[in-house]
C-alpha cells in the first residue's frame, strides 16, 4: 500500500464472506472477525481512493469446495432449496467465476468503485417480504426456533439502518368539485447494514378530492428504488405501492370508509406503514379494508374494522405469501372520555392466517396451516396541562400456531404481556 500510495495508483482486491453482511447461526465469532475486514476494507478504501488507489471486498459464498459442499450435501433437498432461493441460477459458483470477479476489481477498468463489499452470489441480497423499516424481533411462527421470521419463515435478508433522510414535497390545490388536491414528493434515505445496496429513493404522488358533503376519496402512490452510490440501481421492479381511501361519511349515525390497498414484494420505503398483527410493514399484500366508528354517547366512541389480504404476487416459494393464501384481520376499539383530563380505551385485534400448499417457509409436506394472532391493549391518559400528559398502556398478546409454525412456547402457542408508559412535556 505505501508503494501504491507514493506513485498514486493501485488496486486492492479482499477476499471476504458473505457472513460479514447476513446473520447465521453458530458463527458469532467468524462473522465478527469478517465484519471488522468488511469495515476495515471500507474505511481504508475511502482514505486512500483520493490518491487513485482503490480498495473493495469481495463477499463470497456458495462456491465448489469441497470442504463444504461436498457432492452428499449438494444431494440434500434442503441444500438445493437453499440454492433456490439464494442464487438466481439456482447453483454454486465456481472458483474461476470468483477469479474472474476478482481480475475486474483489480483491472484498469474500475477506477471509481471504492470501499464497496460486493457479494459474489449472484444475487443482489436483496429480501422478499422484509421492508427496510422491517419486520421486527424473530422467533414468533418461526420454522425452526427463531432463526427465520414470522410469520411466513421470512429471512432477515438486506435491512438497512437508516442514518440520513432527505426530501422535498410539494402540493397544488385545485378548483374541482368541492375541492381537490395533487401532490408530489421524492425522498432519499442513506444508512449502514443494507445487504447489495447503499440508499432507497422513494418517489411518490398523493391526491384528495371532495365529491360531495360526506364523501371524499384520497388516493397514494409510491415507488422505491433501492440503490448503490449516485447512480447504481439495485431494484427496478416489483416496488410499487398503491392506497386508496373512500370516506362515506355518516350513515345510520355511523361513520364509514373503505380502502383497497396493494404493496408489491420489493416495496422498500423506511418508515412505517401499517402492520397486521405481530407483521410491521408488511410487503407482497394486497386486498379491501373497512372502517365504522360510531359515537355511543358524548364521550364514549366505538370503533370496528376488518381488512381481507392476498398476494400481490406469488411468492409462496420465496417466503412470502403464496397465490392461494389468505389473511383476515378484524379490529374493535372503545374510548371513553372519562373527564376534561383522564381518557381510557380498550382495543382488540385478531388475526387468522390462511395458507394453502407447500412454501417455502413451512416445507413441502404441509398442505394447510392456519396460524392466528390475538391482541387486547387497555390504555389511559392523563392530562396534566397544555404542555405535560402521561398515557399507559397494557398489553396481552397470543400467538397459535395450531400444530406448525411457533417458536417460543412450543408448538402448541406462546403469550406474552408488556406494559408501557410515556410522558409527554412541551417546552
Amino acid at each position: 500500500l505505501p508503494q501504491m500510495l507514493e506513485r498514486r495508483a493501485g488496486k486492492i482486491v479482499v477476499m471476504g464472506s458473505a457472513t460479514a453482511l447476513r446473520g447465521q447461526k453458530r458463527t458469532a465469532t467468524y462473522a465478527s472477525a469478517r465484519g471488522a475486514q468488511a469495515s476495515f476494507v471500507r474505511a481504508v478504501g475511502v482514505e486512500v481512493a483520493p490518491r487513485n488507489v482503490q480498495v473493495n471486498l469481495i463477499a463470497q459464498n456458495f462456491v465448489e469446495n469441497p470442504m463444504y459442499y461436498g457432492p452428499e450435501v449438494q444431494a440434500l433437498p434442503a441444500f438445493q432449496a437453499l440454492l433456490a432461493r439464494e442464487v438466481p441460477a439456482g447453483r454454486l459458483a465456481t472458483p474461476q467465476e470468483d477469479a474472474l470477479f476478482a481480475v475486474f476489481l483489480a483491472s484498469s477498468e474500475v477506477n471509481f468503485f471504492a470501499g464497496q463489499t460486493s457479494r459474489a452470489t449472484g444475487t443482489d441480497g436483496m429480501p422478499y417480504a422484509v421492508p427496510a423499516a422491517g419486520a421486527s424481533t424473530s422467533a414468533i411462527f418461526a420454522a425452526d426456533g427463531g432463526q427465520l421470521a414470522k410469520p411466513l419463515a421470512m429471512v432477515y435478508v438486506g435491512q438497512a439502518i437508516v442514518d440520513q433522510v432527505g426530501g422535498l414535497e410539494a402540493k397544488l390545490p385545485l378548483n374541482v368539485a368541492g375541492g381537490a388536491h395533487v401532490g408530489v414528493r421524492a425522498t432519499l434515505a442513506t444508512g449502514t447494514g443494507g445487504v447489495g445496496f447503499t440508499n432507497v429513493q422513494t418517489i411518490g404522488a398523493d391526491a384528495g378530492v371532495k365529491l360531495s358533503d360526506s364523501v371524499n376519496f384520497t388516493g397514494e402512490w409510491a415507488k422505491t428504488n433501492t440503490g448503490t452510490g449516485r447512480l447504481g440501481s439495485v431494484n427496478v421492479h416489483e416496488n410499487n405501492a398503491f392506497n386508496g381511501n373512500l370516506t362515506l361519511g355518516t350513515i345510520l349515525g355511523v361513520d364509514l370508509s373503505a380502502g383497497y390497498k396493494y404493496i408489491d414484494p420489493l416495496f422498500y420505503a423506511p418508515g412505517y406503514w401499517g402492520k397486521i398483527g405481530n407483521w410491521y410493514n408488511p410487503t407482497n399484500i394486497q386486498g379491501p379494508s373497512v372502517r365504522l366508528n360510531k359515537g355511543l354517547t358524548s364521550k364514549m366512541g366505538l370503533t370496528l374494522g376488518g381488512d381481507y389480504v392476498f398476494a400481490a404476487r406469488d411468492r409462496a416459494a420465496a417466503y412470502s405469501l403464496g397465490k392461494d393464501d389468505e389473511i383476515y384481520r378484524a379490529l374493535a376499539g372503545l374510548k371513553w372520555d372519562v373527564s376534561e383530563s383522564l381518557t381510557a380505551s380498550v382495543d382488540w385485534e385478531g388475526v387468522y392466517w390462511k395458507l394453502q400448499g407447500a412454501h417455502g417457509a413451512i416445507g413441502t409436506a404441509t398442505t394447510k396451516v392456519h396460524p392466528t394472532e390475538q391482541y387486547i391493549t387497555l390504555g389511559a391518559g392523563y392530562k396534566w396541562n397544555e404542555a405535560a400528559n402521561i398515557k399507559l398502556g397494557y398489553q396481552l398478546g397470543s400467538f397459535d400456531g395450531h400444530g406448525f409454525l411457533t417458536a417460543g412456547g412450543g408448538l402448541g402457542g406462546y403469550n406474552y404481556n408488556a406494559f408501557t408508559s410515556t410522558v409527554n412535556v412541551k417546552f
